[in-house]
């Protein structure tokens, strides 16, 4: 009840006519109380008619969204570029008074995840932005005329995945106003709409690296993997131990005899871990965070295929605070994540040569992220490069059971980092031969 009654009152909008404005219509009305005590007829007349013609469309235009109730629906709600979604747009005039007219309008900044079919319903958006806020250089807009009294109207809109994102309704606008065109109102029109996520490009790449530790682990009593090649401690002998865990280095010096404890991994799992910071600061690689993640999701959909449980964690970003998703949690929410996921903007310049600060280290989640890696046993680090490597999580990693994944090539001479494997992003691609 209580939007309705905001929706009621909704604000006359910028591009109504100047005769309705609050200050035009009190000047009509001390004009018009003047020219009646000067006994000027014929002004005074014209003069209450344009202050009656102003109120009416005023409050005409004012009143003209009260109960207009709005939805939106696309389907499907996840999909890859390329690929098409059909948004339903419902209007319904839920009130006695008729809509003369109505404007549904959405400004589409240049990088709009999803752009619609064909120029149709496309023009120029040359209304003032806000500094500071995305620009907007199109605008897509449908108009609609008589909608009658409780009448519903449906419409269809094809639209199609550019690139990644998530494409939410926040810009979209309804406007409608009086019958003369004098009073214009504008509201949101679909707060509460639902999301629609564009999913990084998939491509073909190779997911036999991540399989290889998997082949050498064994299982245990309780269905979990032991990973060998990740050794947690060691303990004294005892007669029931297998002879392939004692640690025949240690009895070869003559010391007794102790078996190595393996790291228990959950069965069939990877975690990886996204340092976005490194594609940003002054100068950002946004060609190269994007093929990064193209990569990325690639495997996760293959390890998904071959019923690979993965986990994902991504710092801080512009959409917000850092999160983690632990291994087994399904590929889709894990797609979501790297759709809404993108680095911090570039710092304000700092020194003479106006230049932006270098990108600060990525801020991570660390007690959600230490607890994945190691319930995972093998976590997957991908960064930029090697050279400015870092930061709280990376040093608390266990080396040998981390793999660095850097998209630019590394130095051939320059000693793996932190003691871990070095796995580059690139060399994950396949080649398609087409016949």
């Amino acid at each position: 009840m209580a939007a309705e009654r905001e929706q009621g009152r909704t604000a006359i909008g910028l591009r109504s006519s100047w005769i309705v404005s609050t200050g035009l219509l009190w000047t009509f009305a001390a004009l018009a109380v003047l020219a009646i005590l000067a006994r000027m007829g014929a002004l005074a007349s014209l003069l209450v008619f344009l202050l009656l013609i102003g109120l009416t469309s005023r409050l005409w235009g004012e009143r003209a969204l009260h109960r207009v109730l709005f939805s939106v629906r696309g389907e499907p709600a996840r999909l890859f570029p390329g690929e098409e979604t059909t948004l339903e747009w419902t209007v319904e005039n839920d009130k006695f008074l008729p809509l003369i007219w109505l404007e549904l309008s959405m400004p589409l900044p240049p990088y709009s995840p999803l752009w619609p079919e064909g120029d149709e319903g496309l023009r120029l958006f040359d209304e003032p932005q806000a500094e500071g806020s995305v620009f907007c250089a199109q605008e897509f807009s449908r108009r609609f005329a008589f909608l009658m009294s409780h009448q519903k109207l449906c419409w269809h809109a094809v639209w199609t995945a550019k690139r990644r994102g998530l494409f939410t309704h926040d810009r979209l606008r309804i406007c409608s106003g009086d019958g003369l065109g004098l009073a214009q109102t504008e509201r949101p029109a679909a707060s509460g709409a639902p999301v629609i996520a564009v999913y990084p490009r998939v491509q073909n790449v190779s997911i036999e690296p991540f399989l290889r530790n998997l082949w050498e682990a064994s299982g245990d009593a309780k269905g979990y993997l032991e990973d060998p090649t990740v050794i947690k401690g060691s303990r004294a002998y005892q007669p029931s131990d297998p002879w392939k865990r004692i640690n025949w280095r240690l009895a070869a010096r003559g010391l007794p005899l102790s078996v190595n404890l393996p790291e228990t991994i959950l069965p069939k799992s990877a975690h990886f871990i996204v340092d976005g910071e490194s594609f940003g600061g002054g100068k950002p690689d946004a060609e190269g965070f994007e093929e990064a993640l193209s990569i990325l999701a690639s495997v996760l959909v293959g390890l998904d295929g071959a019923q690979v449980r993965c986990g994902l964690t991504l710092p801080a970003g512009r959409a917000g605070r850092p999160r983690t998703l632990p291994c087994g949690t399904p590929v889709e929410e894990l797609l979501f994540a790297l759709a809404g996921y993108d680095f911090l903007p570039p710092g304000p310049p700092e020194g003479a040569d106006n230049e932006p600060p270098p990108a600060k280290p990525s801020r991570f989640d660390l007690v959600p992220a230490l607890e994945a890696c190691a319930a995972a046993g093998r976590c997957y680090y991908l960064t930029r490069g090697l050279t400015k490597l870092g930061g709280r999580l990376l040093e608390r990693l266990e080396p040998s059971s981390l793999v660095l994944m850097p998209m630019l090539p590394p130095d051939s001479a320059r000693p793996s980092a932190f003691g871990a494997d070095i796995l580059p992003l690139p060399g994950l691609k396949r080649e398609v031969r087409h016949v």
